[in-house]
């Protein structure tokens, strides 16, 4: 029997962003794939593989690390389609932005946000931050094994 691909989605609408968080994850994510998406509606295509992931059938991501605050879908519309999903409700998504407002926090909970994580500015905190990620989401919970 032959295990497919684990996947982490990354979603992000700023170049610089997504690729230091990828640098920072891949540090610490060996054995998974990483796969970007730039704004809400491109990370629900990959979710429900449609548009130019249509076709590539894969399991759904391990986890969501999301931006919030992006043009068009943004990361509140995202969560909230996605938790009302049967399919998807289980995928753990960790909102990841730089936003620090308690209304966002509150309402991304209440969504069923998974965790709620502030973008460190600096790259050597990033790297600290993503070890902590994968270090829970990718070695101590059992949840990406199911």
């Amino acid at each position: 029997m032959t295990r497919s691909i684990r996947q982490i989605l990354l979603v992000d609408d700023s170049l610089q962003d997504t690729q230091l968080t990828q640098v920072a994850l891949s540090a610490c994510s060996q054995g998974f794939t990483i796969v970007t998406a730039r704004d809400g509606a491109e990370a629900l295509d990959y979710l429900y593989q449609r548009g130019k992931f249509e076709g590539l059938a894969h399991d759904p991501p391990v986890f969501v690390l999301l931006d919030l605050k992006m043009p068009g879908l943004d990361g509140f519309d995202v969560l909230r389609i996605a938790k009302q999903d049967e399919n998807l409700r289980r995928v753990p998504i960790i909102v990841f932005t730089s936003s620090q407002h308690n209304v966002d926090i509150e309402s991304c909970y209440r969504l069923g946000a998974n965790a709620f994580v502030m973008k460190p500015v600096a790259f050597d905190e990033l790297a600290k931050t993503m070890e902590a990620i994968c270090g829970f989401w990718l070695r101590t919970n059992l949840g990406h094994t199911l």
